[in-house]
């Protein structure tokens, strides 16, 4: 796999871009062949999608990388690696990739936010410095005139942010309401 990528970085710097993408092509067939342990996989996938030119093949080894860091239980890796495929999808002006990125990305850490212990400062903490994938979000679907989507990911962020506010302040909603409400809720 080592010598591979040094040939792919070889053929680079030489300007031979279409030999580099097939040995690209080769790379990734390699590792696949290879049954490699998950996180060594997630790696040498991560490897070969910086290695590629080619919009497609990063995807493709982004995607199979996330997923290896996902069932290995590195979430943090995984959202890391759903960021770089955002990327690449407003790099190549294709926000439809970047929105299903983002959307992955924000179930990712929506996931990972729920794993977090019950304090509420930790997770209202931790909310506020992983809003960059639901404000990224609204601007891609404000880009693609998808104004549900932004509307929908705009309020989740919202209501995020206000269920945090209510578990830090120990709000019990059901005690907190008028008697009519309650009933009427119930």
């Amino acid at each position: 796999i080592a010598g591979l990528a040094l040939y792919v970085r070889a053929l680079r710097g030489q300007g031979k871009d279409a030999a580099a993408e097939a040995a690209c092509d080769q790379l990734t067939k390699v590792i696949e062949a290879l049954r490699l342990p998950l996180v060594r996989r997630a790696r040498e996938y991560l490897d070969a999608a910086e290695l590629s030119r080619e919009t497609v093949r990063r995807l493709a080894c982004l995607e199979v990388a996330r997923h290896c860091a996902e069932n290995a239980g590195l979430l943090s890796l995984a959202s890391n690696i759903a960021r770089k495929s955002v990327a690449v999808g407003l790099a190549n002006n294709n926000p439809q990739v970047a929105k299903t990125a983002l959307l992955e990305l924000i179930a990712q850490e929506e996931a990972q936010r729920a794993q977090l212990a019950c304090d509420p400062l930790l997770r209202t903490e931790w909310f506020t410095n992983h809003l960059w994938p639901y404000q990224k979000l609204m601007d891609v679907c404000a880009e693609l005139g998808d104004a549900r989507t932004a509307l929908s990911c705009g309020e989740r962020m919202r209501a995020r942010s206000f269920l945090d506010e209510l578990a830090w302040r120990k709000v019990d909603l059901a005690t907190a309401l008028p008697e009519p409400l309650r009933k009427r809720i119930a």
